[in-house]
C-alpha cells in the first residue's frame, strides 16, 4: 500500500478517544514527512491540520509569522524523533491562539 494511501486509511477515520489537537497536529507531522508532492507540501499540510481541527469543533491552528521558526523546528523534531509533543504544543497554541481571538471578537460584539 502506498504511503498516501496508509496515510488516508488512518487519518480520516477521525480522531476517536484521541485528542483532536494531538490527532490533527500527529497527521500533519506524518503528511509532512511523506512529501507528496513537487510544491505546497507545507500549505496542504498545515489545511489538513485545520480541516481536522475544524471536523473536531475546534478553531483552525493560526500560526504566527513571529513563531515561524519553533512551528519549523517543532515539526522537524516530530519527523525525526518518535515523540510529537513539542509539535503538538505549537499547534495546541495556534489553536488556542486563535480561539482567544474568536472569544475576543464574540465578546466585543455581544449585544
Amino acid at each position: 500500500m502506498d504511503l498516501i494511501a496508509a496515510w488516508a486509511i488512518s487519518y480520516t477515520r477521525g480522531a476517536g478517544d484521541q485528542n483532536p489537537v494531538a490527532f490533527a497536529a500527529h497527521a500533519q507531522i506524518v503528511l509532512a514527512g511523506i512529501h507528496p508532492f513537487a510544491d505546497g507540501n507545507g500549505r496542504t499540510c498545515h489545511l489538513v491540520n485545520n480541516a481536522l481541527l475544524l471536523e473536531n469543533h475546534y478553531p483552525p491552528a493560526l500560526y504566527s509569522l513571529t513563531a515561524r521558526s519553533a512551528y519549523l523546528s517543532a515539526l522537524q523534531r516530530a519527523q525525526g524523533h518518535p515523540d510529537p509533543a513539542p509539535f503538538i504544543t505549537v499547534t495546541a497554541t495556534a489553536t488556542e491562539g486563535m480561539l482567544d481571538r474568536w472569544l475576543h471578537h464574540a465578546d466585543a460584539n455581544a449585544p
